[in-house]
């Protein structure tokens, strides 16, 4: 058999063992290193939009708060050309229930579901009042209460707030770009370890 094809096999028997092995990881709970999901395409209207990532821990199925561990999402003004708000781990927190991943999406399950993302700041400043809000800011990415599914922002210092109705149990708008699965990494261990048998193969012959 020529070297070449020899290789190759290799490479089709190291994916295939990586594939399986990776499928059997699979369960309710699967620790698969982090997972970026990406917001895109959330339109407020009047100019307000949001976008930006999270990051989970690679957890697949139900999550909570504890599982996000870091997130970066600007909701921008068009009618200034600058962001309104960026919302990050150092200056905002969760409030969450009843969500989950399949790898795919994140997903607010109805009913009760909540993905919300609120700024840490409830006190006014001399220059920002919040008013009687417990917060200044806050993005509801998905939530489900009252038989209605919505997204919403919400600027407690401008008086500003808006709302999207009917946007689905499963966002669209909120799909992972930049998993880092295990087959992948298993692959390449998986062909580093044959290639060197092949190599000691050729000189024997």
């Amino acid at each position: 058999m020529a070297p070449t094809k020899k290789i190759a096999n290799l490479l089709v028997i190291s994916f295939c063992l990586a594939l399986f092995m990776n499928v059997s990881l699979q369960g309710d709970q699967l620790q698969n290193g982090n997972i970026t999901y990406q917001i895109t395409s959330l339109d407020f209207g009047e100019g307000y939009s949001a976008s930006g990532r999270i990051t989970t821990d690679g957890t697949i199925g139900p999550l909570d708060t504890s599982n996000l561990v870091s997130w970066n999402i600007s909701v921008i003004d068009a009618n200034i050309g600058e962001d309104d708000h960026v919302f990050t781990k150092s200056n905002s927190h969760w409030y969450a229930k009843k969500f989950s991943t399949d790898n795919v999406n994140l997903n607010v399950d109805f009913p009760d579901g909540v993905l919300q993302v609120q700024s840490n700041q409830t006190q006014p400043t001399d220059d920002q009042d919040c008013g009687t809000h417990i917060t200044c800011h806050s993005l509801s990415l998905a939530r489900f209460d009252f038989n209605r599914n919505y997204a919403y922002y919400s600027n407690n210092i401008d008086g500003f707030s808006a709302k999207i109705e009917d946007i689905g149990s499963s966002p669209s708008y909120i799909a992972a770009t930049i998993p880092e699965p295990a087959t992948l990494s298993l692959f390449i261990l998986g062909a580093l370890l044959f290639l060197p048998r092949h190599r000691r193969f050729s000189f024997n012959t």
